[in-house]
This record gives structure tokens, sequence and C-alpha cells, in this order.
């Protein structure tokens, strides 16, 4: 396993400072990926901060940052510069022995932080590190005539590529810095409801462990178990509609945060719909999931907290009840701005948002309806007007986008660790040699892969 830093110049955790929850992020994520970061702060950083499992080393020489601010305009060097870098350098050699990889924030960009920008250009490097260099805003004119060490605020140090945070500006990045494209990678800033302050560790299981973050449609029904069938909620249509949706292509998570599930008959209950779901084509593992599966101590209901959160996280709303007086899920759902997709049979329904839902015939206990062309087309035709109405709304398909590919799971593996064996595939890549004339391999010389197995899921029988 990789040693991974990252450089600041952070004298207090003070999250106001959009840097913060960036560097937060990715010390996040790399405990979640069983990396064990270093964070270099200055020596004068407030000891009111702790991630655990983050080593943060208090090492940086305090500097006043306010002799180089504007430095780039006036050109004029503090006298005391050369004393500053002579203070960082040695700091810098002793404490990045033991990093292979180093992201730097803000280090090299900034005019307040030039000390620390040359010692990165002055000092003996470390073969082995690599370094990261994040810009916060946007990159500025490439000067003329640039003299040391001004020079350090539009060159890289050795070892060294450039992140930016979007693809448009890498042109003009690379044009600041007089370097190529190709010393350019794009890291987005993550963002992930999970992390948000105040989510509640029970959201955050149920989303990471079923994988929900990369689903395309998300449902949240919460219901008590001795009211699911026919007489009550009528969770099995809901369930159809669910498993046309992801006939169309759709990658579906229904959560279901269910009370009174503690008897046999709830629980037996709760089985049958799982088949039910099952036999419509949703996996009963990760497709339907019943909240009282997760651990027997949420079988009389989970917080009502974490079923608002869930409502917040999710996209559409399906409601089939046969009766209702004034459901106070049908409220949340529209509060958390889910797509509404209510029963037209039962009239009061429309008391609520009136013409701001989807109506479809699900039966009540005042209206029965038929389906002259069959229910399997009635449901397959219900899911292609949800679906299309999904496709239209840009509030949604938004929401979705940076679900799915904003989230720190995304963005760190598919963005930012590749980042670290870089270096490493190109030296593996230089030691395979194949001679031209190599024989082909025979059938005895391949290897008998095994195939991959899931995860354990919870409530799983």
């Amino acid at each position: 396993m990789k040693k991974v830093g990252i450089l600041s110049t952070f004298g207090a955790w003070d999250e106001a400072y959009s840097p913060i929850n960036v560097v937060r992020h990715q010390l996040l994520s790399l405990l979640r990926y069983d990396y064990k970061p270093v964070l270099f702060v200055l020596d004068s950083f407030t000891p009111d901060f702790a991630i655990e499992g983050v080593e943060i080393r208090r090492v940086l020489p305090t500097l006043k940052f306010e002799p180089y601010h504007g430095i780039i305009h006036h050109r004029n060097v503090p006298n005391e510069f050369e004393k500053d870098l002579a203070k960082v350098v040695p700091v810098y050699e002793q404490q990045f022995k033991d990093i292979d990889v180093l992201l730097c924030h803000d280090v090299i960009f900034q005019d307040s932080f030039l000390p620390y920008n040359a010692a990165l250009h002055k000092m003996v490097m470390p073969t082995n590190l690599r370094l990261f260099h994040w810009t916060h805003s946007g990159p500025s004119k490439r000067m003329a005539d640039l003299q040391y060490p001004i020079n350090c605020l539009f060159t890289i140090p050795p070892q060294s590529k450039l992140i930016y945070m979007n693809r448009y500006d890498v042109t003009r990045m690379a044009e600041m810095y007089g370097v190529y494209q190709d010393s350019i990678r794009v890291v987005h800033n993550p963002i992930d409801y999970r992390l948000q302050e105040g989510i509640e560790a029970l959201t955050d299981q149920i989303i990471s462990h079923f994988g929900c973050n990369d689903a395309d449609i998300i449902a949240v029904y919460p219901l008590s178990s001795t009211r699911m069938g026919d007489g009550g909620k009528q969770l099995h249509k809901a369930l159809r509609v669910m498993a046309n949706l992801k006939k169309l292509g759709n990658k579906v998570r229904y959560i279901i945060p269910n009370a009174h599930a503690n008897a046999a008959a709830e629980k037996e209950a709760i089985q049958k719909m799982r088949a039910i779901g099952k036999e419509y084509g949703l996996d009963p593992r990760y497709d339907i999931i019943f909240t009282s599966l997760i651990d027997p101590q949420w079988e009389h209901g989970i917080p009502h907290k974490v079923v608002v959160e869930l409502m917040d996280y999710a996209d559409i709303f399906l409601f089939p009840s046969v009766s209702e007086n004034c459901p106070l899920t049908l409220l949340e759902a529209a509060m958390g701005k889910n797509l509404l997709v209510l029963n037209e049979d039962f009239s009061p329904m429309k008391d609520f948002v009136g013409p701001n839902a989807l109506y479809f015939k699900f039966d009540s206990v005042t209206t029965v309806t038929s389906h002259p062309q069959g229910e399997d087309k009635y449901y397959e035709d219900v899911a292609k007007i949800i679906n299309a109405e999904l496709q239209h709304n840009k509030i949604y398909l938004a929401h979705r986008e940076i679900r799915q590919k904003f989230n720190i799971d995304y963005i760190f593996k598919k963005q930012l660790e590749p980042l670290f064996f870089e270096e490493q595939k190109k030296e593996e890549k230089k030691k395979v040699e194949v001679p031209k004339d190599a024989a082909e391999p025979k059938d005895q010389d391949m290897l008998d892969l095994p195939s991959q197995g899931g995860p354990d899921v919870l409530g799983e029988q």
C-alpha cells in the first residue's frame, strides 16, 4: 500500500475555507480504501481537528504570508525570502522520506505560499515521490520575462502533475504553467449525500452497502409490515412498477423502511413480497431493501430522521395505497422533490398536490379497475410513462449525474487513485517485452481464473 500525504498550508481547520472540504473528502476516501494518510500542516496548526486514522504532522514552519501576497504584480521579492526558504527545504526533505504520493493544495498556485512552493523546486526529491498539485481557482495569464523565484508560480516542480477540477480550462492551465496537456489530470471535487453534516450512520450504511449511488432510479416506501398487501399499501403493485422500470434498462433500488416486523406472520409476509419482487425481475438481495432485515433492532422501525433522509435522497415515490387520510409519507416525498406516482382510483389523493403528480389506476376501497389489455401491458405502460417523465426532468437528470459520478467512491476509484499508480504502470510496461516470434500459449498454459463473487448482503435469507 502506497503512503499518501496531503500537503497544505492550513493553520486551522476552518470549513468555511473551501479547500478544507476537498481535503476532508480526500482523507475520508483514503481511509475508506484502507490507506493511512498523512496530513501536513503548519506547526502552529490549532489542535482542534482529528479524523480517526489520519496522521497529522504539524511540521511546516509558520511563515508570514503577507509579504508575498501580490508578488506577481509588484515583483519585489521580500528580503526574508531566502531565510524562509531555508526553513522549509530541510523539513520537506526529512518529512517526505516515507511518502510515495503527495497531494498538494494550492501550494504552487497562490503567491502567498511562494517559499513553500520554491522549496518543492529546490529540495532533493526522493526518487519514489510523485506530486499532484491542486489549483483551487482559475488559471492566470502566463507572465513574460519570469525571474526566480517568481517563475516558481508558473512552473511545476520535478516529478509532478497538475490537477484541475474541470476539463474545459485544461488548455489555459497548461498555458499558464508552460506544460503540455499531458502534464494535467482532471479530478472533480466530490459531493456525497452521505457526507452531509448530520446524516445518520444508518442512512450511510443503507446507501453504501446496497450500492444506491450507482442506481438510476431510487424509490422509498415507508410502511407498516402489517399493511403491505391488497387491503393496505399494495406494495406488490409498486414492486411491479419498479420491476418494469428495471426492464427499461434502469438500475433500481427500492428501499422499504418497514415497521412492526417482529412477529412471525409479518416476517413471512416480507419473504413473500421479496419472492413476488423476484418473480417480477427484481433482485431481492439488492433491488429490494427491507430495513427490518438489516438488523433485528430495526424490526420495530428505523428512526424517523433516517426515513426523511432517505426520502430526500430518493427520486420517485410510488404510492398505490388503497386508502389514506392525510399521509405524511406523501407530504415528505413531495418535500424531498420526489416524482409522485399516486393512485388515481382513490380520489382524495388529488387533494394534496393536485395535478402535480402522475396518477394511475391501482384499485382502491372505492374503485376496482379492469385492464382490458391485461395487467402486464398496463404496468409496462405505467413504467414507460414514469421513465419518460424522468428523462425530461432536468432536476432528476442532474441529481442522478452527481449522485453517480461525483460521490467519493467514484471520484476516488475512477479519477484519484489511478494517479498513484501511473508511474508504476509505465515501469511495468517497459519490463514486459514479448519477442515477435513468441509462440501462442497452449490451452494448458492458460490460467483458470476464478469468478468473482459479490459481497455479503445485509438481510439476505
